[in-house]
């Protein structure tokens, strides 16, 4: 079975936090460019999503995404 794991996206803003939310509801795999992290899923398809949210400090805006892992 494929990796899973949650990714925890920041924004700076409530309105880009939704916008990263309502791109994931779409069903299609995601691609991840992060060479400087390369524990990070190259490539992922959302299981899960939660609500954008702030976080403790109130300074930016959280939202949760499960992942399962894919290869292509």
């Amino acid at each position: 079975m494929a990796p899973t794991g949650t990714l925890k996206l920041f924004f700076m803003d409530a309105a880009a936090a939704q916008d990263a939310r309502d791109a994931h509801l779409a069903p299609v795999v995601f691609r991840i460019v992060a060479e400087a992290q390369p524990w990070l899923p190259h490539y992922y398809v959302m299981q899960r999503l939660s609500r954008v949210q702030q976080d403790s400090n109130r300074s930016r805006w959280v939202i949760e995404v499960g992942y399962q892992e894919v290869m292509l």
